[in-house]
C-alpha cells in the first residue's frame, strides 16, 4: 500500500439524488458558507460550562483566512493534510478550510494514556498512510511533535492565519474525495477510508437530518471527538443546517462526565447522542451526583458507534427520566466509517424495541427465536431503526444468499454514503465492495418489518468447542459482577485450542482481585452454557483500545499469549 495512491475501484461519479439537500449544497466548503447567511453558531464550552461563542459568519470568515494561508504554503488542490488537536475554534476553522483550499483532510486522535511512544508511532503511521503534506496542531504541540517526528512538515494553527481571503473555494465536483476517515481498528489495523463530498453531504442530508426530522431551531450538544466518523457527522449536521451547535472537548467530558447532561440542561438541548459506554459513565454521574436538571427538551438522542447494551440503554432513559427526559426520545442506531457514519436509526418518537431471543438457537442455529424476556437463556437484543429511503440493507449467509427475516447473517449496506473505497488499496476494498454492496463483516437479521438488529462481529466470534459464541454475551454478563468496570472486559479464545478466555478491568486491590476473578468465573459458569477456562483480573486502563474506546479483542489475546497483561488474579476452571 502507497499512502494517497489514486483509487481505481468504485470511483464514483456522483450519487446525489437529484433535488435533495445535498445535492443543492453540492460540496462540503458551500455548508460553511450555507450557514453563514444565518445568525446561528458554535458556543464552545469547558467542563465548568465557561462558554465562548462564533456565529458561523466569524467561522467562514476564520476558515477563509486560514484557507488562503494553506494557498501560500503552496498546498495544492488534491493534498492531503492532517490535523491534530482538541475541538477549538482553531481546529474548526483549519478543517473547513482545508475544504475551502481544495485540500483533503483526516483528523488524528489525541493521546490517551501517559505512555506517548505507541501514540507517536501511530501518528507517524497516518501520516504515512494518507499521504499528508502537512502537519497541522496547535502552537503548543509544536516543541514535542518536532522532537518525536522530525522529519515532519508541521505547522500551527497560530501560523495559519493571512491577512488575505480565500472568499471563493477553489472548484470541486460531490465525487471528489474530501475527506480521510480512519477505521477504529477494532478488529484488525485501522485503514483510510476515502469519503467524497457526495457521501458525506448524503449522510449529514439524507441519512441524518432528514431521517431524524431535525430543524434548524434544535440546539444540539456534542462532546464527541472529531477524528472519530460520529463526531465530523454530528458537527456537520448542525452547521450546515445553520443550526445551534454546543461544543465540548472530549477530554473536557472524560474529566466530568456530568458536563454532558448540564449542558443539555442549560441550553435546552433537543439532539445529542453518545456511545453505549457514555451512557453508562451518565447514568453514574446521575446517580450519584444528584441535582436540578431539566431534559425535558430532549427529542433525540442517538446511541450508535459501539454496540449498544439493553441494559445500559434503560438505565440511562430510568435515570434521566427522572429529570424529564421524554419518552421515546432514545434513537439507537447502526452505522460505520465505511458508510461515512450512519446506515440505520429508529426515527424520533418511535419506540426503541428490545429483542429477548433464545441464546443458544442465536449462536447454533443463527436463528433469532423470541423468548419471555426473563427466561435465563435470552439475550437482549437492541433494534436500530431501518435505512434512509435511499439505500438498503440485507442479511447475507456464508453462501452471498440473501436470508429471510429473523436469520442471522452478515449485514451488507448499499446507498449514497457508502465509502469511494479505502484509500491506496484496491485488494482492500474490492474485499468489502462487491457489486455496490459494502460486505460490513457484522452480524445481524432483520424483523418482518424491517429493522435490523445487529448482534455481533464476525471476526470476534468466540469459537469453543465447535460453536460460534458471541463474546459480547460474555462481556456483558460479567459486568454486571460488583467491581468490574463497566465496558472493560474483553472475551476471546486461544487459537488451536478449545479454551476461552474473559480479561476484566476493575479498580479493587490486588488482595480483594482473587476474589473478584472466582465471582467472575462463578457467574458466567452459572448463567451460560459454555463458560470461560479462565478469567484474569487486570487493573482499570490496561484492556487494549482503540483511539475511540472500543475494545480490541485480538490485540488483547495477543498480549494474553505473550505473558504481558498486569494481571491482578486469575480464576480457571
Amino acid at each position: 500500500m502507497k499512502g494517497g495512491t489514486p483509487l481505481t475501484v468504485n470511483r464514483l461519479e456522483s450519487t446525489l439524488p437529484a433535488g435533495s439537500t445535498a445535492a443543492e449544497v453540492g460540496t462540503l466548503d458551500r455548508g460553511l458558507e450555507r450557514a453563514a447567511r444565518s445568525d446561528g453558531g458554535l458556543t464552545f464550552i469547558d467542563a465548568q460550562l465557561a462558554e465562548s461563542f462564533f456565529s458561523y459568519a466569524d467561522m467562514l470568515d476564520r476558515a477563509e483566512r486560514t484557507a488562503a494561508a494553506l494557498r501560500e504554503r503552496e498546498c495544492e488542490p488534491g493534498d492531503r493534510v492532517c490535523l491534530l488537536g482538541s475541538t477549538t475554534p482553531d481546529l474548526l476553522a483549519t478543517l473547513f478550510a482545508s475544504w475551502r483550499a481544495g485540500l483533503v483532510p483526516t483528523i488524528a486522535p489525541l493521546p490517551r494514556g501517559s505512555d506517548l511512544g505507541p501514540w507517536f508511532d501511530a501518528l507517524r503511521e497516518r501520516m504515512h498512510a494518507s499521504g499528508s503534506r502537512l502537519l497541522l496542531a496547535p502552537e503548543a504541540f509544536e516543541h514535542a511533535l518536532r522532537d518525536k517526528l522530525p522529519s515532519a512538515p508541521i505547522v500551527a494553527f497560530e501560523q495559519l492565519q493571512s491577512a488575505a481571503r480565500l472568499d471563493e473555494p477553489l472548484p470541486a465536483s460531490p465525487a471528489d474525495t474530501a475527506y480521510l476517515q480512519f477505521t477504529s481498528g477494532s478488529t484488525g489495523r485501522s485503514r483510510a477510508v476515502a469519503l467524497g463530498h457526495a457521501q458525506i453531504l448524503w449522510n449529514v442530508f439524507g441519512a441524518v437530518t432528514d431521517c431524524l426530522e431535525l430543524t434548524p431551531e434544535d440546539v444540539r450538544v456534542t462532546w464527541l471527538p472529531l477524528y472519530h466518523d460520529f463526531g465530523l457527522v454530528m458537527l456537520l449536521s448542525a452547521v450546515f443546517t445553520a443550526a445551534p451547535l454546543i461544543v465540548a472537548p472530549p477530554e473536557e467530558f472524560l474529566r466530568r462526565p456530568g458536563l454532558w447532561m448540564d449542558a443539555c440542561s442549560r441550553y435546552r438541548a433537543a439532539v445529542t447522542g453518545g456511545p453505549n459506554s457514555a451512557f453508562a459513565l451518565a447514568t453514574r454521574d446521575l446517580e450519584l451526583n444528584p441535582r436540578e436538571l431539566d431534559l425535558s427538551s430532549l427529542r433525540i438522542v442517538l446511541n450508535g458507534s459501539e454496540p449498544i447494551d439493553a441494559a445500559t440503554m434503560r438505565g440511562f432513559e430510568r435515570a434521566a427520566s427522572r429529570h424529564g427526559l421524554p419518552e421515546n426520545a432514545t434513537c439507537p442506531s447502526y452505522g460505520m466509517a465505511e458508510a461515512t457514519l450512519a446506515v440505520t436509526a429508529v426515527r424520533p418518537d418511535q419506540p426503541v424495541r428490545v429483542f429477548a431471543v433464545d441464546s443458544a438457537e442465536l449462536t447454533d442455529r443463527r436463528r433469532a427465536r423470541l423468548v419471555d424476556g426473563d427466561a435465563g437463556d435470552a439475550r437482549q437484543l437492541v433494534g436500530c431503526g431501518t435505512p434512509d429511503p435511499a439505500s438498503e440493507v440485507r442479511i447475507l449467509d456464508d453462501g452471498g444468499d440473501e436470508l429471510p427475516p429473523w436469520q442471522v447473517g452478515e449485514i451488507v449496506v448499499r446507498g449514497p454514503s457508502v465509502m469511494v473505497g479505502y484509500d491506496g488499496d484496491d485488494e482492500a476494498t474490492a474485499g468489502v465492495l462487491r457489486d455496490g454492496w459494502l460486505h460490513t463483516g457484522d452480524l445481524g437479521f432483520v424483523t418482518d418489518d424491517g429493522e435490523l438488529v445487529p448482534c455481533g462481529r464476525i471476526k470476534d466470534m468466540v469459537i469453543v468447542g465447535g460453536r460460534n459464541l458471541y463474546p459480547e454475551e460474555f462481556e456483558l454478563l460479567s459486568e454486571r459482577v460488583e467491581g468490574v468496570r463497566r465496558g472493560n472486559t474483553i472475551a476471546f479464545s486461544l487459537p488451536d485450542t478449545e479454551r476461552m478466555v474473559l480479561v476484566a478491568e476493575t479498580k479493587v486491590d490486588a488482595d480483594a482481585a482473587a476474589e473478584l476473578a472466582a465471582r467472575v468465573l462463578r457467574t458466567l459458569r452459572g448463567q451460560l452454557d459454555s463458560a470461560p477456562m479462565d478469567v484474569v483480573v487486570v487493573p482499570a486502563g490496561t484492556l487494549p483500545k482503540t483511539s475511540s474506546g472500543k475494545r480490541q479483542r485480538a490485540a488483547c489475546r495477543e498480549l494474553f499469549l505473550a505473558d504481558d497483561l498486569p494481571a491482578l488474579a486469575r480464576a480457571s476452571a
